[in-house]
């Protein structure tokens, strides 16, 4: 696959920005590289075609990074500024704050709050981590600015308090939390997508910090499902036989005809990652899960 390609990937879902809530378009980005990098024999038009049937084109974008008013701030002014969420000076004032500290404090700064109270389908761990995990793709390059507006609207949907939390130290596992996400994974697979990027991040983490993101998915798992396309529970996937190919194929088929959304190809990267540390049950769990947002 040619690095053209690539960088118009790159470069669109740096300027998509959120309809409903979250932005996705830059955890889509970092979810299409670790798939490229873990199936490089998928080619141009292959992934054309998965571009298309998930929806990247409809995905409502903007051309140019926010004009603001260049101001001097300090990391607490910042900081204040963002949790009021005063726009535009919030544009300016994660410009700075990375200027001074760079992105992943500013990332670590957040994650404790993220990781204790993940909120709406895990969204702000997952998205939090996948803006550090795309960082190096933007830093020095022309959408510099973008990836950074696109950043500071993720910081403000998430209405993070001013003040730190008094963190808990909850008992729970990743064998334990991914056993669950794999019975029960939720909203479009959001409990695995959510466990992937902890499973991605796990050192980075710590061990308090990611026992929090795993109670919460252990937790989610549990809850009785509000809407209809919530309730996929998973309860026995014998029938599948394992073969080498089997996770490729079952990909092949997600990404091509499963149901059009943006978080196809984040849910992909997901099962990819997953699929390395899960047993041959749960590998049966995580085609199920993936066969079931196939189009009917």
């Amino acid at each position: 696959m040619n690095d053209i390609f690539c960088s118009a990937v790159a470069s669109r879902g740096v300027r998509i920005v959120g309809k409903i809530h979250y932005c996705h378009g830059v955890k889509a980005v970092a979810a299409f590289r670790h798939l490229r990098s873990a199936f490089p024999q998928w080619t141009e038009e292959f992934w054309d075609r998965v571009l298309r049937n998930a929806a990247w084109f409809d995905e409502p974008t903007v051309e140019q990074a926010m004009q603001v008013p260049e101001l001097k701030l300090s990391e607490p002014y910042a900081k204040s500024l963002l949790s009021r969420a005063v726009v535009p000076a919030a544009y300016q004032a994660v410009r700075q704050w990375v200027s001074l500290a760079g992105l992943e404090a500013i990332v670590l700064h957040y994650l404790p709050q993220a990781c204790e109270e993940p909120e709406n389908l895990g969204h702000r761990v997952s998205v939090l981590l996948s803006f550090l995990d795309a960082w190096p793709l933007y830093q020095k390059g022309p959408e510099r600015l973008l990836f950074l507006d696109r950043f500071t609207e993720f910081i403000l949907a998430c209405r993070f308090s001013l003040s730190p939390l008094n963190l808990s130290t909850p008992h729970a596992n990743f064998e334990q939390a991914l056993l669950a996400a794999a019975q029960r994974p939720g909203f479009f697979a959001h409990h695995l997508i959510v466990l992937a990027w902890a499973l991605r991040f796990e050192d980075f983490l710590g061990e308090r910090l990611a026992a929090s993101v795993y109670a919460w998915v252990i937790q989610s798992s549990s809850t009785p499902d509000e809407n209809e396309d919530d309730k996929l529970a998973i309860n026995c996937a014998a029938d599948y036989s394992l073969q080498k190919d089997s996770l490729q194929l079952v990909l092949e088929d997600l990404l091509q005809h499963g149901k059009s959304n943006i978080h196809l190809i984040t849910l992909a990267d997901a099962l990819s990652l997953l699929w390395k540390v899960a047993d041959g049950e749960v590998r049966r769990n995580l085609l199920t899960a993936a066969l079931r947002y196939r189009r009917l």
